[in-house]
């Protein structure tokens, strides 16, 4: 929202301040409504009017200048803050969107309310170690170096190492740990199959979906079903097959999805 918009959206509810308060006066009738609107006004009410007024404009023009002090803010702030703060540079809504995928998964494949929440704070928290990767390694668009690609893979055991020390985030540490391991072992601790936490399995499907299906890098963009006949492609050696059979269903049975949506929003 621009801050024009902003201050036009402020500045006609101080118009329709100004006009109720006359349509009251019109209305108990104490004068007519072209006299209401200020000749016969009284001085208290009209500075009651001019004071309401004035502060719902205060409100808008602060309010401008907070949105425009946190872009300039956003805009000054490295591309590893901008990652730790807002998510996926490319999509700022990707957490959002990978959180209700997950949990709509997390539904179909009956996961416990704690792991649920688990995997909620991974959906905005497991990139957090980007914040010791070089912004010219996570700017560069050529492809990376084998010490550049080790570098860049750091972050994962980074990532851990911050969430074990905020109370908040510790249970989530060993998830940002493995929320990249494949599901055949050839990830880079080596975990596989079921050893790899649930939540973390799923993580992975619905990263790679959201990764698929919305703007990066310049990309194509599939739509729904190139992307599930994509990630048939990574399923049994990268994807859990479990997880991808739920996935499917859920995404292809609208009456499942619907029954599993109102789940999760009455809940």
């Amino acid at each position: 929202m621009s801050r024009l918009f902003r201050l036009f959206l402020y500045a006609s509810l101080a118009i329709l301040l100004w006009l109720a308060d006359s349509l009251i006066m019109s209305f108990l009738g104490q004068t007519a409504f072209p006299e209401a609107l200020w000749s016969s006004v009284p001085p208290n009410r009209l500075l009651f009017r001019l004071l309401g007024c004035s502060a719902v404009l205060l409100c808008g023009f602060m309010h401008a200048i907070r949105g425009e002090l946190i872009n300039r803010h956003y805009r000054r702030l490295s591309p590893s803050y901008q990652l730790l703060l807002f998510g996926d540079r490319n999509s700022p809504r990707s957490a959002v969107r990978m959180h209700y995928h997950c949990l709509r998964l997390a539904a179909v494949m009956h996961v416990r309310p704690a792991d649920q929440e688990c995997l909620r704070l991974l959906c905005y928290c497991h990139d957090i170690g980007l914040v010791g990767v070089p912004d010219a390694v996570l700017n560069k668009t050529e492809p990376l170096t084998r010490e550049e690609q080790n570098l860049l893979d750091t972050h994962i055991a980074l990532g851990a190492k911050i969430a074990s020390n905020i109370p908040q985030l510790r249970r989530v540490a060993p998830l940002i740990l493995a929320h990249e391991e494949n599901y055949d072992g050839s990830g880079a601790r080596a975990m596989y199959g079921r050893s790899i936490p649930l939540t973390c399995r799923i993580f992975k499907l619905v990263q790679m979906y959201d990764y698929f299906t919305h703007p990066h890098d310049g990309g194509r963009v599939l739509d729904e079903r190139e992307a599930l006949d994509e990630l048939s492609f990574y399923c049994g050696h990268v994807l859990d097959p479990d997880v991808m059979d739920a996935f499917r269903r859920l995404m292809t049975d609208h009456r499942l999805a619907n029954t599993v949506t109102q789940y999760i929003f009455s809940s």
